[in-house]
């Protein structure tokens, strides 16, 4: 039987100027993919760095807000019972002071009985949620020994069927599982 043999075809040589062009194509190329990975780090640190620096600022923001909060309430109480204490009373009597001090000492009282409602209330949100990226972190491992299982129980099952495909026959044991001994 003849074979045709052919002869290897001939290399085509390419131009230089256009050799070079691509050269220089592959080198900017590599440029760019060079810039782009620093950028990228770049911008994945400014971003864990933004997001550190919102969450300082929501933190410190909540404290200041309750600050206010405390200031403001305080005052509007001491006005507020001021004021109706001296129309009660009178201008020239001490009792408005005393009132607006009472006032004060109650709104500052409010302001303590509200921070503490909202902080067990944020304390319990944040134990739900630990509480739910515990649970997760459990199914997620429960999926994942399932899926190891399930694997080495399809493995052994391929090779049980390949094994009892009629390339050895059973042989009783003494411990009662049978056992297959190759033919040879």
């Amino acid at each position: 039987m003849r074979r045709l043999v052919f002869d290897k075809p001939a290399v085509r040589v390419r131009p230089k100027e256009l050799q070079t062009f691509l050269d220089k194509l592959k080198v900017r190329q590599a440029q760019e993919e060079i810039q782009a990975a620093k950028f990228d780090t770049f911008d994945q640190a400014l971003s864990k760095r933004a997001k550190q620096t919102f969450k300082m600022d929501a933190e410190s923001l909540s404290f200041v807000s309750v600050g206010v909060n405390m200031i403001l309430l305080m005052f509007t109480g001491f006005v507020v019972c001021w004021y109706l204490a001296r129309q009660a009373f009178g201008e020239e009597s001490l009792w408005p002071l005393v009132f607006g001090l009472v006032g004060l000492s109650a709104a500052m009282l409010l302001e303590v009985l509200l921070f503490i409602v909202r902080d067990a209330k944020n304390s319990q949100r944040e134990q739900e949620i630990q509480k739910n990226r515990q649970e997760t972190r459990r199914r997620q491992e429960m999926y994942a020994r399932s899926q190891a299982m399930k694997d080495h129980t399809d493995k052994l099952a391929a090779e049980a069927k390949l094994f009892s495909k009629g390339r050895g026959k059973a042989v009783p044991q003494t411990n009662g599982s049978p056992k297959r001994a190759l033919d040879e």
